[in-house]
């Protein structure tokens, strides 16, 4: 009867299950047995544990800031081949964001993105930094108050967008890490998770460039 199979389900929701199926049989009658198992907190902790690790080397051996935050960026984006990830950076004036690291997004809209002004825009980025609190944009077609950004993101086939102020040790915003993805999507617990140690490792290498 056939062999054993062990294969991993990526699932929308950001959760890694384990499928296991087995040849037996019933009777005379081969058959198939399937089993699941969500193995989510194990593999997105080994994930996270190593990009940590990576980024943590690089920030010992003086490597510079570009580098270690396009390093954040596609350590998450290995997790899951659909995220997209960018880093913007808050300036010295605390006016505008200015493009940190978005190597998958398009250059057209991290040139349109960059330099923008904070105060006045209803850009989840900017509005991440002014609320100092997660924006989650589940549907960039149908989100209000996104006209500014709407025909830019499209343009760029981007769906849905999750971004996370990144702070500073004493609490101080410096700028925000987000996650996009080609359709509409909201977040799961493991989406977060990786939202917010990503967001914390910028922000360490942020606070190490500018000391």
């Amino acid at each position: 009867h056939p062999a054993s199979q062990l294969e991993l389900l990526h699932l929308k929701d950001g959760r890694v299950i384990e499928q296991h199926t087995r040849g037996l049989l019933l009777g005379s009658e081969p058959a198939r047995l399937w089993s699941f198992r969500d193995i989510t907190e194990r593999t997105q902790g080994e994930q996270r544990e190593r990009n940590r690790r990576h980024v943590l080397e690089l920030l010992a051996t003086g490597a510079p800031l570009p580098a270690i935050l396009e390093s954040v960026v596609l350590g998450v984006e290995a997790g899951d081949g659909e995220m997209l990830c960018s880093i913007l950076l808050l300036d010295e004036a605390g006016e505008r964001l200015l493009v940190g690291a978005a190597p998958s997004l398009p250059a057209f809209f991290n040139a349109a993105v960059h330099g923008r002004p904070v105060h006045g825009s209803q850009g989840a980025c900017a509005q991440a930094v002014l609320t100092r609190s997660r924006v989650i944009v589940e549907d960039i077609r149908r989100a209000p108050g996104w006209t500014e950004y709407r025909d830019l993101a499209l343009r760029a086939r981007l769906g849905s967008c999750w971004t996370d102020p990144i702070y500073g040790a004493g609490g101080n915003v410096l700028g925000t890490f987000a996650i996009y993805h080609r359709d509409a999507r909201l977040p799961g617990p493991a989406h977060i998770a990786l939202i917010e140690q990503a967001a914390r490792l910028a922000g360490i290498a942020i606070e190490q460039a500018q000391a």
